[in-house]
């Protein structure tokens, strides 16, 4: 995974304030990522068919 500086600094510091490794955050961001993902996926079924689409 490719980490610009920004999402970079982000790990490290909660790597730093939780005590972590920065592969464990790593790990915590993508389980997150991936999370988003499904919650976003029932939301765009839902949608639509509340609105009738398939």
């Amino acid at each position: 995974m490719d980490l610009n500086e920004t999402e970079f600094d982000l790990l490290a510091d909660y790597a730093v304030r939780h005590g972590v490794s920065m592969a464990d955050a790593a790990r915590y961001a993508i389980s997150l990522m991936l999370e988003a993902e499904r919650c976003a996926s029932i939301a765009d079924d839902a949608l639509r068919e509340v609105l009738g689409g398939k």
